[in-house]
């Protein structure tokens, strides 16, 4: 047994952890909250886990690779059958939720969505638009009109910019 052997023996004696391997495989797929992936020696697993812990709460954190990049993958029991992605290459998507607040940042569109439970900023952007364009204000002679067309050109103008950035959710 060399040396780096031993130390994890005993490692593995006092603490009684099974020490850890870092496997590096290909994306072939997504789904929802897992992936397949593909080992060097061609062998696919699937169902390998996106989240640390997956359950029922709605809470999460996820970071999503892109399909055929490259993950690191650590193996919660020490076999193959609990897989769970560490490390990725390139991100599709960058998610957190938590209580009731939800922040995605999605690079294959290149758009975001921040909201919580009672507002998202899209519609909070649209909303306001909205009302700009429907603006009057009292005057002497009676409420005026609608805002002059380069103020509603300028208003469609913001528009295009923020569905450019915020996605509906």
């Amino acid at each position: 047994m060399d040396k780096i052997q031993k130390i994890a023996s005993y490692l593995k004696e006092i603490t009684s952890i099974q020490p850890m391997s870092v496997i590096i495989a290909d994306v072939v797929s997504i789904e929802n909250d897992t992936c397949t992936v593909k080992l060097s020696t061609g062998l696919e697993l699937p169902d390998i886990r996106l989240k640390s812990i997956i359950d029922n709460s709605g809470d999460y954190f996820v970071l999503t690779p892109m399909e055929n990049s490259k993950v690191w993958l650590l193996s919660v029991s020490g076999g193959l059958e609990d897989l769970m992605v560490i490390k990725i290459d390139q991100l599709k998507s960058f998610e957190i939720k938590q209580k009731g607040v939800r922040f995605l940042i999605d690079t294959t569109d290149g758009k975001f969505i921040i909201k919580n439970d009672k507002a998202d900023l899209l519609t909070i952007f649209s909303d306001l638009s909205s009302l700009i364009k429907q603006l009057q204000v009292p005057t002497g002679t009676g409420p005026s009109g609608t805002p002059l067309p380069p103020t509603i050109s300028a208003l469609n103008k913001l528009e295009t910019d923020f569905k450019n950035l915020l996605k509906s959710s």
